[in-house]
């Protein structure tokens, strides 16, 4: 009988530690799973930046046709360019965030909170983004024209992610202001504003014979150059000017009430 007992007893020690040992696979399974899920984000999957509240959207890797045969001649050839994914500021950078992070408001419009910032040139936005990689210890930076221009397009051919009076404010010197972001209707990777509202800075030196030497994966724009790139538009132009295609440029110390940013985020 004893040893009957012991018998039992040695099993269900063995049952238990089986268990146990079950028990901690899976949930190591389910970390890694986890992990894994974290580690790889989908298409319009969203992050918020702690210090400001900024939310960034998850641009996912992939291929487009760069450029316009329609368009002006900096906008030609049309290439073929395969962009990384990367976080992409859901909305152009607000007077809100930015006095958060700066503790001012340079915008000509101080309509509210939620507004564009506007009247920052590139080297305050690059002030802007020491000032919040900083303090939030978060890699951001502002957006290639290649990442900007694939973001913008959102997988869509043309050079429209929607119709425009739906998509953009535009054609607007009467009213003589900016406009809350997020109010129109966002492309399909949950990004709003990326045509009209305001011009918005990219990382690049703008040249406009780049896209016939431009590399096909990730161009990080030229070494050198005079001007930085605008893509987007702004509300005070017509249709014409609003499209994914069309590049701008400004001198680096420019500041216009149509001109603000958004930024990027590396993985």
């Amino acid at each position: 009988m004893k040893k009957k007992k012991l018998v039992v007893l040695v099993f269900l020690t063995g049952l238990v530690v089986l268990m146990a040992v079950l028990g901690i696979s899976l949930t190591v399974r389910a970390q890694a799973r986890a992990e894994a899920n974290q580690a790889a984000p989908r298409a319009g999957d969203v992050w918020t930046e702690p210090v400001t509240g900024m939310e960034f959207v998850w641009i996912p890797a992939g291929e487009f046709m760069m450029g316009s045969n329609g368009g002006d001649a900096d906008e030609q050839p049309v290439h073929k360019v395969h962009i990384d994914g990367f976080w992409m500021g859901k909305y152009e950078v607000t007077q809100g965030q930015w006095k958060a992070v700066m503790y001012d408001n340079p915008a000509h419009f101080k309509n509210g909170e939620n507004y564009p910032v506007e009247q920052v040139n590139w080297g305050d936005t690059q002030d802007f983004i020491a000032a919040l990689n900083e303090r939030g210890g978060h890699p951001f930076r502002l957006p290639t024209e290649a990442e900007w221009e694939y973001a913008c397009k959102a997988g869509t051919p043309g050079q429209r992610y929607g119709e425009l009076g739906e998509i953009a404010w535009f054609g607007d010197p009467g009213s003589n202001t900016t406009h809350p972001v997020g109010q129109k209707r966002p492309n399909s990777w949950g990004l709003y504003d990326m045509l009209g509202n305001v011009l918005e800075w990219c990382q690049d030196w703008f040249d406009a014979k780049y896209y016939a030497t431009s590399p096909s994966a990730n161009p990080p724009g030229p070494t050198l150059g005079s001007s930085r790139a605008d893509r987007g538009g702004s509300w005070d132009l017509g249709a014409d000017y609003i499209r994914s295609a069309l590049r701008y440029r400004g001198e680096p110390s420019s500041r216009s009430f149509f001109l603000g940013f958004r930024l990027a985020r590396t993985k």
